[in-house]
């Protein structure tokens, strides 16, 4: 995982702990309250989340596998392989996923709005 990947309010794993990024400075990822209140450690000690169906289901807007809606528009999600596909309901591809922050980055992209996760 590279830290230009990332990006603030991602979801990451730090020692097996799901905790969202707050700051990226360099190499550094803060975690915590705030960004005065956090903690700062090198990117290369989080991991990604991988991305399965139980994260897509907790995702607001997701109905059941295949299809999310958003803005009025509907995506196509499916696995192929050991990747997610997300493509336009007319099948043109819009990227393959793997971890939870590229979901999370590519509906920022795709929506303008930050991605909602029920826990």
């Amino acid at each position: 995982m590279k830290v230009t990947d990332l990006r603030i309010g991602n979801y990451i794993y730090y020692n097996n702990e799901i905790i969202k990024i707050t700051g990226i400075k360099g190499n550094k990822i803060y975690w915590g309250n705030d960004y005065y209140d956090s903690i700062m450690l090198n990117h290369n000690l989080f991991t990604p989340i991988p991305l399965t169906e139980e994260i897509l289901f907790k995702c607001v807007g997701f109905e059941k596998i295949g299809i999310m809606i958003e803005s009025g528009l509907f995506y196509k999600i499916y696995k192929q392989d050991d990747a997610w596909i997300i493509a336009l309901s007319n099948g043109i591809l819009i990227r393959k996923l793997k971890y939870l922050h590229e979901f999370q980055n590519i509906y920022k992209e795709l929506t303008g709005e930050e991605l909602k996760i029920n826990s």
